[in-house]
Parts: C-alpha cells; structure tokens; sequence
C-alpha cells in the first residue's frame, strides 16, 4: 500500500511540476510550446522548409494531452481496476516521461541560443521520451485492455495520444537533425508510410486503436496544410488521409453490420 500511495502522490507531483513549467515558460516567452525543436523554430527561416513540419495550430493537441493527463492522474483514484492499471499498467515510467519534459523545458532555457546544440539535446530528450511512452502504452495494449469508458478516456486516450504524437515529433525532429532527410522524395514516402500506418491500426489490426489513428491523420492534415503549395507532399498527404479516412469508414461500416446482425 505504500508503494501504491507512493506512486500515486509521484504522478501528481510530476503532473504538477510538469505543468507548472511549462506554464511559466510559456507565459514568459522563452520557449513558445512543449513541442520541443519543432514550435519553439516553427516561425525561423532554418525550419520553414522542413516538409514533415506540420501547420502550426497542430501542436494544440498537446493541450488535449495536457487535459487527459490530468484526468488520468485523478483516475488513478478511483477504483481498484484504476489501481491496478497505474500500479502495474503504468508504474513509474510516466513520471520518467514527465520528468524529461521538464529536464528539456530547464536546458532549453539556457541552451535555445546555440542552435547545433539545441538540436542534439532535443533529439535525445525526445527519443528517450518515446522509448519511456512505448514501455507504457505496450504493457497497456498487451496486458491492460480498457474495460469501461473511463478506463479508454483516462488511461488508454492520454498516453496513447501522448506516445503517437511523441512518434510524430521524433520524426520531424531527425528530419531536422539529418537535413538529407529533408527531400520531397523521401518526405513523400514517409507521408505515405504514415498513411499505412493509420490504416492497420484500425482496419487490419486485431485490436482497433482508433487514438493513434487519429493522431497521425491530425498531423498529416497539418502537413498537407502548411505544404500545399508542393504538389508531391500534398499528393502524398491528401492519399495518406484518404487511406485513414476509408479505414475509418470500413470500420464503422462492420460495426454497423455486427450490431445489425444482433438486432441492437
């Protein structure tokens, strides 16, 4: 029982100090949003031309995350199901990840002037952020399945939201890191990989998850946006929505059916 009151008080301390932070270097200016690399340059001639960058009202996803994280750490709360799943389900490994946020947010405070090495630090923040996502959002898939609508709106929603977008972020952050990456062939390519990537995780994948979906079609609707003036990234986009788009319809088409079959 300590352990689990000890967890516990550590998630709403980490959420806490994570969002107070952030706030604060929001409000002063110093560093525009928690997006990392990817926001805080959004608007400098350097990262412009960075074709995986998405349009800038994108990132107000991250206020979303905010506000289902938040959910999540009054969850954990309420029952013994909710115990369980942020005891073993999640354990420590988000208050790594929001540990790590903040550790970028300090550094960035003083280090956003150097360019060079405000990119190596933020692509290595970043992909250990992913990693500590990837360990939650796993044990959760394999081990922790939502039961009930809070279990998918206060566990499953914020971290697999958080862990997409983190996906999404770590891409566009070595597109900036390794500029030969940064071609409209190999951005093309990638934007449709991302398209096929929406469209398994909810149209050939046993368990439907329809939060990743969503996130990377957000993001690829922000590319096709901000890049609409570049015909093969445009193309590239537009497919990749239309691909997430008619997985989305197959998928409510068979729930239709199922229902319809049972007489609901």
């Amino acid at each position: 029982m300590c352990n689990d009151i000890t967890l516990k008080v550590s998630n709403l301390i980490a959420f806490i100090l994570l969002t107070a932070v952030k706030g604060f270097t929001t409000f002063n200016n110093k560093v525009a949003n928690n997006d990392f690399l990817l926001e805080t340059y959004n608007s400098t001639t350097t990262f412009t031309n960075v074709y995986l960058l998405p349009k800038q009202y994108t990132f107000g996803i991250w206020g979303l995350i905010y506000i289902l994280l938040a959910g999540f750490v009054l969850y954990q709360q309420w029952t013994e199901k909710a115990n369980n799943v942020t005891i073993r389900g999640v354990s420590y490994h988000f208050c790594i990840a929001a540990t790590l946020n903040i550790i970028w947010l300090i550094l960035i405070w003083f280090i956003q002037e150097n360019e060079k090495l405000f990119i190596i630090i933020d692509t290595l923040v970043i992909t250990t952020l992913f990693v500590f996502l990837y360990f939650i959002y796993d044990n959760l898939e394999e081990h922790y399945p939502p039961e009930t609508l809070t279990d998918r709106i206060f566990v499953h929603a914020p971290f697999k939201i958080y862990f997409a977008w983190t996906f999404i972020t770590l891409i566009i952050n070595f597109w900036i890191a390794i500029p030969t990456l940064n071609t409209i062939i190999i951005s093309s390519i990638t934007l449709v990989y991302l398209g096929f990537m929406g469209l398994y995780y909810v149209d050939y994948r046993t368990k439907v998850d329809l939060f990743i979906t969503a996130t990377i079609a957000w993001a690829l609707v922000g590319i096709a946006i901000k890049h609409y003036g570049i015909l093969p990234i445009l193309a590239a986009s537009s497919f990749s929505i239309g691909l997430i788009l008619g997985g989305l319809l197959r998928y409510n088409h068979e729930i239709y059916l199922f229902y319809n079959e049972k007489g609901v």
